[in-house]
């Protein structure tokens, strides 16, 4: 039996291509359960958040939905083991879309609720019309418990669209039917029978600084001393005085504001075919920011020009503090493929994800969907080189809906799957129609020193030898090629496979995890384009 592999690299220069996919968490029952918004702190907790519908289950916990959709908030370790959970909701329709740490460490939920709400001691009623819905804001501890939940909307509907945070402010984008409303004297006026769309900065304290109105269907991303806005809009849009009209049926904007809300600048990027956004980030590293999404036939930014292969075809893209673009790059086939989340880590490396259907080109790559479309995480350096890209999933529908990474350099999705799925070697099976997921992928890195020349193929003595249950194995490549490492036991029967992948001129380190295996005797081998070397190790247990 194949070990389970835990891979944790430190970057200095120089890439491996490669990952592999640790756990796949799933929660749900016989009806659907996604999962929306996800955040990590700094000891590689993970939070999610989503909603569930009449009985479900999460590892441990079994819950059932006071009606309709009801929220979750679930908080587990590093390994994947379940912390805590709650639910909160109505006799209607509630769900949780975001989640973030604050620097304070409490985590901070936005979502949607209907009707009378329970969050577990504390009552919120949706205003006005018997389907109206309220934006709430919920502030927890690190223990689970609610420091307090604010609701924020007027007599009709209000719907948040995303969230972001700056210290322990909270700043949400969305948009609500007729007169939207909130504490401290907020208020902003109907768009006729039309939605409005706006933009909020809330305090620690759950209390409205300012809200005003903005133009398109806005997402959002914080910076240290500003935020920028971007999305959709169609026909022609009113972004602060700042009149856009667009090329196609929808064209993508983006919008730089000072922390009072000011615009500072605003531009417009799109095509003759429609396009989509669904996941905006900022590198406050490098000052750049990142969007992706999904467009039509033919889409311009900046002087860079992409052409869908299909239907709908997949983008990330880069842009400086001003909004000119860095670069662009398109994925997809003939079918439907879109991107919903993206992400970047501390070494600038961008990641993104959604579900392609059918066959899928990422870069160099291609990959194919198991039914009706599949989740993806693709990777691209910051220079928006393609590195690799890994899909998962089965028979159904599959769908990755936000992206999040650690200190310790792992990647986390969540979304939902249909029916059963296989992410690597994991595999999930359903409870019902769709179910949350939550998925861990380590992602390998190498380790050179840029002083360094290297002369000669090696590959080094494991340390520590004797081990248990783990040992560090470093090798040398002084010619860029294929590489495979792989670990057998001594009657030569392979039991890992710990790297297969295309890899750089570089010195690389690979942490083996054994605590599957029984002691004693294993061999490790390294292929290569300059050679293939093999060594020995002992496992004591």
């Amino acid at each position: 039996m194949k070990s389970k592999l835990i891979i944790l690299l430190l970057l200095l220069c120089g890439v491996l291509n490669a990952q592999s996919f640790q756990f796949g968490k799933k929660g749900g029952g016989a009806s659907t359960d996604y999962g929306y918004g996800m955040c990590v702190d700094n000891s590689g907790n993970i939070y999610t958040a989503g909603c569930y519908k009449s009985n479900a289950s999460f590892e441990n916990v079994n819950v059932t939905s006071l009606g309709d959709f009801d929220i979750f908030i679930a908080k587990y370790n590093s390994a994947g083991s379940l912390l805590w959970f709650k639910s909160a909701g109505s006799s209607m329709k509630d769900e949780a879309d975001k989640i973030f740490i604050g620097e304070d460490g409490n985590v901070y939920v936005g979502g949607t609720f209907q009707g009378v709400s329970h969050f577990d001691g504390i009552t919120l009623t949706a205003g006005g019309v018997e389907l109206g819905e309220d934006i709430f804001i919920a502030k927890l501890n690190p223990a689970g418990e609610y420091q307090w939940v604010k609701q924020y909307g007027g007599a009709s509907q209000d719907f948040i669209v995303d969230m972001s945070m700056i210290n322990n402010d909270v700043f949400i984008t969305g948009q609500y039917y007729g007169t939207f409303t909130a504490e401290g004297g907020i208020s902003l006026p109907p768009n006729g029978s039309s939605t409005a769309k706006f933009v909020m900065r809330v305090g620690a304290d759950g209390t409205p600084v300012w809200a005003k109105n903005t133009g398109g269907y806005p997402y959002i991303a914080t910076g240290t001393d500003k935020f920028y806005m971007a999305g959709i809009f169609g026909g022609t849009s009113n972004f602060d005085g700042v009149m856009l009209t667009s090329n196609g049926p929808a064209d993508l904007f983006l919008g730089a504001y000072d922390l009072n809300g000011t615009q500072l600048w605003v531009k417009q990027f799109g095509g003759s075919g429609s396009e989509n956004m669904r996941s905006l980030c900022f590198d406050r590293a490098s000052n750049n920011i990142y969007w992706a999404g999904c467009f039509q036939n033919s889409m311009t930014m900046g002087s860079n020009n992409l052409t869908s292969t299909g239907q709908y075809d997949i983008f990330v893209s880069k842009f400086d503090v001003n909004g000119n673009n860095i670069w662009v790059k398109s994925a997809g086939g003939a079918n439907y493929d879109f991107a919903n989340a993206t992400v970047v880590d501390a070494q600038g490396s961008v990641f993104v994800s959604g579900y392609c259907m059918e066959t899928a080109t990422f870069g160099n790559t291609n990959v194919v969907s198991s039914g009706q479309g599949d989740a993806y995480i693709a990777k691209y350096n910051s220079n928006g080189d393609f590195q690799w890209v890994k899909i998962g999933g089965g028979s159904g529908q599959d769908v990755g809906n936000c992206l999040r990474t650690d200190n310790a350099g792992n990647i986390f999705l969540t979304g939902f799957f249909s029916n059963s799925a296989v992410f690597g070697s994991i595999n999930m099976t359903g409870y019902g129609s769709a179910d949350y997921m939550l998925i861990k992928m380590g992602d390998l890195v190498g380790i050179h020193s840029p002083r360094e020349t290297l002369s000669s193929f090696r590959l080094n003595q494991n340390y520590p030898n004797p081990f248990n249950p783990s040992t560090k194995i470093s090798f040398d490549i002084v010619k860029a090629g294929a590489v495979k490492l792989t670990v057998s036991d001594i009657n030569g029967k392979e039991v890992a496979e710990l790297v297969n992948v295309s890899m750089n001129t570089g010195s690389y380190e690979v942490n083996f995890n054994a605590e599957k295996l029984s002691g004693g005797i294993y061999f490790y081998k390294l292929e290569t384009a300059n050679g293939t070397d093999t060594k020995k190790m002992i496992l004591v247990k």
